[in-house]
């Protein structure tokens, strides 16, 4: 059976024993024996295994008598937070559960719900909920939900995506440096980072100096959402965001202002490093008089 867990076997060890140290209901191997409905009983009576709960749910197939029970508990008051209820409608992933979801990013009480409620509406129709999510990153009437949209868009790389969340961050509908760092995890590039510094928006500008800042010091293929522009690149747009502050087209947060002062001494250094041999080998050449010599 695949394993469609979200979670890596140290968190899961984590949360055992958190609920074990707790106090809490440990149900062990017996968990693969009872009914996803059972299990999301056991949710709701305990205070704190919704996770670990969640996490033997999405081992399974999608569960429509699962999701359909928490959609239920959910109406009834019965979660402690919404995010609970969303996380295991995730885990449940049948499309029962979409529209109860949806229905969390309209309730005005909301506060983060850790990426909960937006990735379980992207997990259980990614479809329906693009669209959705681009319209939510701008239009859901709090902060929180807005953001939550945003952290789902993140999951669903596409260029609908990328322009719905730099809108959302240029009308302030979103953090701008959330929606810095999420741009380079969608993949947004260079090219499109520098059409919104020739744009002559302001706004766009300064989005635009967010992705810089979160794209530029992110190193090129990590393992966790790597930003891959070359050094070439990080430089070019580096020379843009400084060029964008000194003529008044953009005014960044203090951090970003100061990290982009620093960074583009950073990064002329490195190439400097990076090109030293090719610059050396040139002048040789050069000297010697030898055929055409190599550019740095």
């Amino acid at each position: 059976m695949a394993d469609n867990s979200p979670f890596t076997s140290s968190e899961r060890d984590k949360f055992l024993s958190a609920i074990t140290a707790n106090g809490g209901v440990v149900m062990g191997n017996r968990w693969r024996e009872q009914s996803s409905e059972a299990l999301v009983e056991a949710a709701l009576e305990h205070p704190f295994p919704a996770v670990i709960i969640g996490d033997e749910l999405a081992r399974r197939g999608p569960d429509e008598a699962g999701a359909r029970r928490v959609c239920d508990a959910y109406r009834e008051g019965r979660f402690r937070k919404p995010w609970e209820a969303a996380l295991l409608l995730r885990c449940l992933r049948h499309p029962v559960g979409y529209e109860t979801v949806r229905e969390m990013f309209a309730d005005e009480s909301l506060t983060d719900s850790y990426g909960n409620i937006g990735s379980a509406l992207a997990t259980i129709d990614s479809v329906r909920a693009a669209p959705d999510l681009c319209s939510l990153v701008v239009n859901a009437p709090t902060q929180a939900a807005r953001e939550e949209a945003a952290l789902g868009l993140a999951t669903l790389p596409s260029t609908a995506g990328c322009l719905a969340l730099a809108d959302a961050a240029g009308s302030s509908r979103v953090g701008r440096n959330l929606a810095g760092k999420l741009l380079v995890d969608l993949g947004v590039t260079p090219a499109v980072v520098e059409e919104w510094f020739a744009s002559g928006d302001r706004a766009k500008a300064e989005v635009a100096c967010e992705v810089v800042v979160n794209g530029a010091g992110r190193p090129r293929g990590s393992d966790e959402a790597p930003c891959n522009w070359s050094t070439r690149e990080r430089r070019h747009l580096l020379a843009l965001a400084h060029r964008a502050m000194a003529s008044g087209q953009a005014d960044p947060r203090p951090y970003a202002r100061t990290w982009l002062r620093r960074g583009k001494k950073r990064h002329s250094s490195i190439w400097l490093l990076a090109t030293a041999p090719r610059r050396a080998a040139r002048f040789v050449m050069s000297r010697l008089g030898i055929g055409d010599a190599p550019r740095a």
